[in-house]
């Protein structure tokens, strides 16, 4: 019997250990749900969250981690320099905002310039010179005087004098094909 109450003691104590930390902990995350500033929230719930975590590794690995040493007066100062920072940060954010309405911002920003007023899908042309690289690509001069080059390693059968069509593709990407033939080589133009 005294060997029974010797595991059940310790064992009640450690339940209602874990069942006051639980409540402490959820009274704690309350608070920190309360505060209004996003960068004070935060350093609240990296506060609570810390010794959680510690106390989960070591119940996991059957070990007593070392207790954190107190928070110094230059460690406070530090956090709230940090807490003064993320405010000012967030204050030019704000006022960028306001200076700067999403209306203003162009609709083309980010995109390539154009060059042609109307957008054309395709290009029919004659070759007028056919030549090879060095790596066995084809390059193709057509009689308008833009010069492609073959991008793939597909084989095609071109020939001067011979009609060619140039499609335009996704992300930029160019398809030379001629009549007769259902197959496209993909090409970039060089000049």
């Amino acid at each position: 019997m005294k060997k029974l109450s010797a595991l059940i003691l310790p064992a009640l104590l450690w339940l209602v250990s874990v069942n006051t930390y639980a409540d402490n902990l959820l009274q704690a995350i309350a608070s920190c749900k309360a505060i209004d500033n996003d960068s004070r929230r935060l350093a609240c719930f990296d506060a609570i969250q810390s010794p959680a975590l510690e106390r989960f590794a070591a119940s996991e690995n059957n070990q007593r981690m070392p207790q954190k040493p107190a928070v110094t007066g230059t460690e406070k100062a530090r956090d709230k320099q940090a807490a003064n920072i993320s405010e000012q940060a967030q204050a030019r954010r704000d006022e960028h905002k306001q200076t700067q309405p999403r209306s203003q911002v162009p609709a083309d920003f980010g995109l390539p310039p154009k060059t042609v007023e109307e957008d054309i899908d395709e290009l029919t042309a004659t070759i007028s010179q056919l030549s090879e690289t060095a790596r066995g690509k084809l390059l193709i001069t057509l009689d308008n005087g833009t010069q492609w080059q073959q991008k793939d390693s597909q084989p095609m059968q071109l020939d001067p004098g011979m009609e060619v069509t140039i499609e335009s593709g996704f992300l930029g990407a160019f398809f030379l094909s001629h009549d007769g033939v259902n197959r496209r080589i993909k090409v970039k133009r060089i000049r």
